[in-house]
């Protein structure tokens, strides 16, 4: 056989993914980041296990005093404001943003800056982790903690570069000159694609459905051919996982 043989790829359009928060319950398909972007399932997150009250996130006796009196100097306005909060695995605050607010978005920044002013360092954990304070406007806010919307990396486009079969026939081909992966007998292997929060490859490894022989040089630079969306939580970019199918045939 010519070293030049063709590893068989399949990459299929609907990808068995996982995000950084693994196993979460089955969620809605919801438009990608941009125009041509995929579609994805994006569920709530499941870390923090258990969610932390207010009170671990900020000070919330302060913050709730302040934001009434910001409440009443923008002239007493229904409705709430939703701020998206991320945390490193030593408890510090490393994003805030407004995701969603039924106020003015002057009103809405100031709460957020507030936010920022009363915020406590929370215990450390072993990852980074998000949720989501809600803000009820009034003579007394009332402040309750959410889970985040995480959304699974995606393949951008099945089509791209030596995959550009895989758009129309659920096939792509693969040459190199190096001795390309194999397994004793043809079968599909599911691929654990590691990606950071810019989309790009980190890491890849079986996670099930046999053992790979031959060169995993290969099949690593393979897989970096791909463009992949990266994870998201409340719609800012984050580390996650995705799990692809890659089809070899045996020798």
């Amino acid at each position: 056989m010519s070293p030049h043989r063709p590893i068989r790829a399949l990459i299929a359009i609907t990808l068995a993914a996982v995000s950084a928060c693994a196993g979460l319950p089955r969620g809605n398909a919801v438009p990608g980041d941009g125009p041509g972007q995929p579609r994805r399932v994006c569920q709530a997150a499941r870390e923090p296990r258990e969610l932390p009250a207010a009170a671990a996130l900020v000070d919330s006796a302060g913050l709730v005093n302040a934001a009434a009196n910001a409440w009443r100097h923008a002239g007493r306005p229904a409705g709430d404001v939703v701020f998206s909060l991320r945390y490193d695995p030593h408890g510090l605050n490393v994003r805030r943003q407004v995701i969603e607010h039924r106020v003015s978005r002057v009103l809405a920044d100031s709460l957020q800056a507030l936010a920022y002013a009363h915020r406590r360092t929370t215990p450390p954990a072993d990852r980074e982790w998000g949720v989501r304070l809600r803000m009820q406007l009034g003579e007394q806010p009332a402040l309750k903690v959410e889970r985040s919307v995480v959304c699974p990396p995606a393949l951008r486009d099945p089509g791209m570069g030596p995959f550009s079969a895989a758009a129309n026939r659920g096939w792509g081909d693969v040459r190199d000159s190096s001795p390309a992966p194999s397994m004793a007998s043809a079968g599909t292997v599911w691929l654990r694609v590691s990606l950071d929060a810019a989309g790009n490859v980190t890491g890849v490894r079986v996670d099930r459905g046999g053992v790979l022989r031959g060169s995993d040089a290969h099949l690593l630079a393979a897989v970096r051919t791909l463009d992949f969306a990266p994870a998201t939580e409340d719609g800012e970019p984050i580390p996650g996982e995705i799990t692809i199918p890659y089809r070899v045939r045996g020798p």
